[in-house]
């Protein structure tokens, strides 16, 4: 075990759940009492000794930065699946889906640089954009059912491209330049690898993925199943999410693992599996319909998705909630800090935003209809 029994902080905060503002999310700005409505609380509870702490910090919109291929200055930009703050440039990445590319773009919505945009299965061209990485000098993208990673200097053309020898889903870059990708072939849980595309190491064993036991006398991890892996580093500790399952792992590169069940640690996420019960069980009945011998369907919700590392060590997650609280409250965001595993809650006030936020307490967003990206505004306290 890497991590010590936390202690409550000092300060907490109600729970508070705005609800749908009928402004136009193109002219709403500010933060208005009237706007905001006191639900019935979520039960406050600790679970293995976590503190969780539930922040009073709404979002409005308070500008639109790019609609998606609306003009032809915007053509560019088609379906936001991934969204990412530089700090130090004050800059955006956007992973664009459909158009298999990463855009950079500045705090007003200018376009400053692409990487990718050409499907295919040549050096240059993508096959399909799972995950990036990036620092000051580099920007990397992985391409998953080519196997390979494109290296581009940062605004620059690509330089490189190298290829992988096991399907990766997820990248991220240390500060010492070494590549890590995960899930891990062989016995490692996360791979390392060098800029000229060679393997040398992994953190963690596959036992270390965060897939959850499915049997009572034990459970043997498969890299397989962890295809919902994303990988990230904060604060010197390398952390998995498994989007597909509401598990994590934290490793700290010297062998020692915490497996983490996000749904007993953070009391509202199980409730919310449990709220989601009903149509899940619906969902998966007319999966069951479409599979056959050779193909087997399952239906499952992602809560916690598009998750990125904050400069001050903690990660960020979207969060989908269960679908009666999100008819009232939209998308969330949660800050967790992964050396005392507090959760800190940003709430949206207009459902239609927050399919995707990140740079708290900068924070952009994703519309959920539009696919507009937007910079939002905090109503509560911050940090």
């Amino acid at each position: 075990m890497i991590y010590r029994t936390p202690a409550r902080k000092s300060m907490q905060f109600p729970v508070v759940f705005p609800v749908a503002v009928a402004a136009s999310v193109f002219g709403a700005s500010g933060c208005q009492q009237e706007d905001r409505q006191e639900p019935e609380p979520l039960p406050q509870a600790n679970v293995a000794g976590v503190a969780v702490a539930r922040g009073d910090h709404s979002l409005r919109t308070e500008a639109l930065l790019a609609a998606p291929d609306t003009t032809a200055d915007s053509d560019w930009l088609s379906v936001t699946t991934d969204m990412r703050y530089d700090v130090d440039l004050d800059v955006l990445f956007l992973m664009d889906m459909f158009n298999a590319s990463l855009v950079e773009i500045d705090t007003l919505g200018s376009l400053l640089s692409m990487y990718g945009g050409t499907k295919g299965r040549g050096p240059a061209e993508i096959g399909e954009l799972v995950d990036f990485a990036f620092s000051s000098e580099w920007v990397l993208l992985l391409d998953r059912p080519n196997r390979k990673v494109m290296v581009y200097p940062r605004r620059k053309p690509m330089l490189d491209v190298f290829p992988l020898s096991s399907v990766y889903r997820s990248i991220a870059l240390r500060e010492d330049g070494i590549i890590l990708l995960a899930p891990g072939a062989d016995s490692s849980a996360v791979d390392l690898y060098t800029f000229a595309g060679e393997r040398v190491g992994g953190i963690g064993r596959t036992e270390d993925l965060p897939v959850r036991c499915q049997s009572t006398d034990g459970c043997v991890r498969d890299r397989r199943l962890c295809m919902g892996c994303k990988v990230r580093e904060a604060g010197g500790v390398v952390y998995i999410h498994n989007e597909e399952d509401n598990m994590a792992s934290i490793l700290d590169g010297v062998g020692g693992a915490e497996l983490i069940d996000l749904q007993e640690r953070i009391p509202q996420l199980g409730q919310w599996v449990l709220m989601d019960e009903p149509y899940m069980r619906a969902a998966q009945d007319a999966a069951r319909e479409r599979s056959s011998a050779r193909v087997v369907v399952v239906a499952f919700k992602r809560y916690l998705t598009n998750v990125h590392a904050l400069a001050d060590g903690r990660v960020a997650f979207s969060v989908n909630p269960a679908r009666p609280i999100y008819s009232r409250t939209g998308y969330q965001y949660w800050l967790v800090d992964l050396e005392t595993f507090e959760v800190e809650t940003i709430m949206f006030t207009n459902p239609a935003q927050g399919r995707l936020a990140t740079g708290w307490p900068t924070v952009y967003a994703v519309n959920r209809d539009d696919y507009g990206i937007y910079r939002l505004v905090s109503c509560g306290n911050g940090r």
